[in-house]
């Protein structure tokens, strides 16, 4: 378990922050495919209560990791987002599934992102592209100073972040289009 801090912004293009973070003299780390399963309740309770239940399928060009998460409900008073995550893997993507139903979860969403991560000091800097609502940089870090440091250096102190995860992002965006009942979105 630890503490999730993070500021996410949505940005028009990635590349001109993979540049920023290059005159900074860093180098991509890692770059991977993120398929997300979110699980709720038929009552949509862990949504209701601002909680998250993710099973991701993460995949780069030499591995798969399977990755089961709970994310508590986002602290209040707060500057950026700040919530509890209990992250680990799994070995089979099916059995999880299976076990998650066999609670009584259903799949809620399901969708891709591209990642890029990016290391800076004591931060990860995602630079994300999301099917159907675009791109976003996301810094997470482990303090808000820590967080609100590596915005200031990728020159993001101007820009709005958003509290809202990429789940909620992509709902609100299926019930603006009227496809609300959408529930897998991948490239």
């Amino acid at each position: 378990m630890h503490l999730e801090i993070e500021a996410k912004i949505k940005v028009e293009n990635l590349d001109i922050y993979a540049q920023r973070l290059k005159k900074l003299g860093l180098h991509l780390h890692r770059q991977y495919t993120q398929r997300d399963y979110f699980f709720d309740f038929p009552d949509r309770s862990l949504f209701q209560s601002d909680c998250g239940l993710r099973l991701r399928v993460q995949t780069d060009d030499k591995n798969q990791q399977i990755l089961l998460c709970h994310k508590g409900p986002r602290s209040a008073d707060t500057l950026f987002k700040s919530r509890r995550e209990i992250e680990f893997t799994v070995d089979d993507l099916n059995a999880a599934r299976e076990l998650l139903e066999a609670l009584g979860c259903q799949v809620s969403i399901a969708f891709e992102k591209r990642r890029f991560l990016w290391v800076l000091d004591e931060c990860s800097i995602c630079l994300d592209e999301v099917i159907e609502i675009g791109y976003f940089v996301e810094i997470e870090g482990p303090s808000e100073q820590a967080v609100d440091d590596a915005r200031a250096q990728l020159q993001l102190t101007d820009e709005p972040h958003i509290t809202e995860s990429y789940a909620a992002l992509l709902v609100q965006h299926l019930k603006n289009t009227h496809r609300s009942q959408t529930l897998e979105l991948f490239f």
